[in-house]
């Protein structure tokens, strides 16, 4: 029995309907700010970090510029991010001769408190110390390449996302410490020395830099009226996801698949084998993807909004074959005369399935739309 011209016309409306659902997810953007002191606590234990108080005195300020001149090789599974770049440091006389008389050496003012794996990373001075024209100042460039850790990703609107990238530098010296008349480090923050052209991630849109400073103040359990502080600060890379490519890497595979078990209940009901395969292949089709998904992100201790598209979509296929087994079992136990009835009957059934399954996607939707 051919399709009927208003079943023409459902068909192309639920589509379109679904293509334009998925617009709406593809241009959903999470709109909530982050804190400002996201990611400064990292690497602390037994300790806490402070914002640095405005017009804190110390005897020696040691001027750091941060420069990103690439970053690439981001994990969101193992959270970590390889960065390639450049430190500055300049400081006083005073400050030059204290290392001298205590033997620190330039390049162990400072350290990178979010690095891991240090055998793979590299630290070195570009040339030795160089002094100004009348002497009162030094500077000195090293390079850096290493794999950093980012310790919080809200993956809550994912697969769109926001990712904060955090470098963490840190007085490295227990001898520089605040308490001891040490150090405190003062960052460049002028937004045309923190980054280059390498700064480009695939899949990703860079915004920006922002550069914090903070105190980590060590407590000694063995001595609670000793503490130590250390002077360190936050460059935080700014990073949002690509929605046209997020939205055509993993949206439009679960849109097409559903769409075809969607569609599904619209075919002439005596199409048997063709009706009960298709949201059997969705369902495998659906495994397939999520898989696939989940194996580029961490686990979350939520659901995101994909996951939650998903976990949908899979009960959607299974009330599809479900329909088609009420449907099949009707028509099985249906009169030699009652053929036309019942086959009106469940293209009623299916047509309000499908519209039912579509207003579910568009409250998944609206749910996690953040105003």
């Amino acid at each position: 029995m051919p399709a009927r011209p208003r079943y023409r016309r459902l068909l192309l409306w639920l589509l379109g309907s679904l293509m334009a659902l998925g617009l709406v997810v593809a241009s959903h953007r999470p709109t909530s700010e982050l804190p400002p002191d996201q990611g400064l606590a990292m690497g602390v234990a037994g300790g806490r970090v402070l914002p640095r108080p405005a017009g804190l005195q110390v005897p020696h300020a040691l001027a750091v510029v941060l420069q990103i001149e690439d970053l690439r090789a981001l994990e969101l599974s193992r959270k970590t991010f390889r960065v390639e770049g450049r430190l500055h440091l300049q400081w006083d006389g005073a400050l030059d001769r204290r290392l001298r008389q205590e033997g620190i050496a330039p390049e162990r003012m400072v350290r990178f408190v979010n690095q891991v794996e240090d055998w793979n990373s590299v630290f070195e001075a570009t040339g030795p110390a160089q002094p100004s024209a009348n002497g009162a100042a030094f500077t000195q460039s090293f390079r850096f390449e290493g794999q950093f850790y980012v310790d919080a990703i809200d993956l809550r609107s994912a697969p769109f996302l926001r990712l904060l990238l955090p470098l963490i530098l840190e007085v490295a010296d227990d001898r520089l410490a605040i308490e001891r008349e040490g150090v405190v480090l003062e960052p460049l923050r002028e937004s045309r020395w923190l980054t280059g052209q390498g700064i480009g991630m695939a899949g990703f849109r860079y915004r920006g830099a922002a550069v914090t400073s903070a105190l980590h103040r060590l407590d000694d359990p063995f001595a609670s009226n000793r503490p130590q502080t250390l002077s360190r600060v936050l460059l935080r890379l700014d990073y949002r996801t690509d929605d046209l490519a997020a939205f055509l890497r993993w949206i439009l595979p679960l849109l097409l698949v559903m769409a075809v078990v969607l569609l599904a209940p619209s075919l002439d009901s005596v199409r048997d084998e063709l009706s009960f395969g298709l949201p059997s292949a969705g369902l495998l089709t659906l495994v397939v993807l999520q898989e696939g998904y989940r194996a580029q992100v961490p686990p979350t201790p939520y659901l995101t909004v994909i996951d939650q598209l998903y976990a949908y979509s899979y009960a959607v296929a299974v009330a599809v074959f479900l329909l088609f087994l009420w449907g099949g079992n009707l028509r099985a136990h249906a009169g030699s005369n009652e053929g036309d009835r019942v086959l009106a009957r469940i293209n009623r059934v299916g047509s309000i399935a499908q519209i039912s399954a579509l207003l579910g996607y568009a409250l998944i939707v609206v749910a996690n739309l953040r105003f």
